[in-house]
């Protein structure tokens, strides 16, 4: 499951070894009060995670070939 508002995200797992979450964006709406994102043409839905750094403070983001194209990620810190 994924949200279409950063306060009700949910967490990804944070793992050794890469684990692939799958998602969607096919209901997705603009969020409000957020800079979009500088990449990928935004048209204005974003799907929300969190991800909690772990103490060496570093993660690697990787994604899978899917159905979507022209995909566009940003990384936001911060509390909601």
């Amino acid at each position: 499951a994924q949200s279409d508002n950063p306060c009700g995200a949910p967490a990804l797992p944070v793992n050794t070894s890469c684990t692939y979450t799958a998602g969607t964006n096919a209901t997705a709406t603009a969020s409000t009060g957020v800079p979009a994102p500088g990449c990928a043409s935004y048209s204005g839905g974003d799907v929300w995670y969190t991800v909690v750094v772990p103490a060496g403070g570093a993660i690697t983001v990787e994604t899978a070939a899917g159905v979507m194209t022209d995909g566009g990620m940003a990384i936001y810190s911060g509390a909601c």
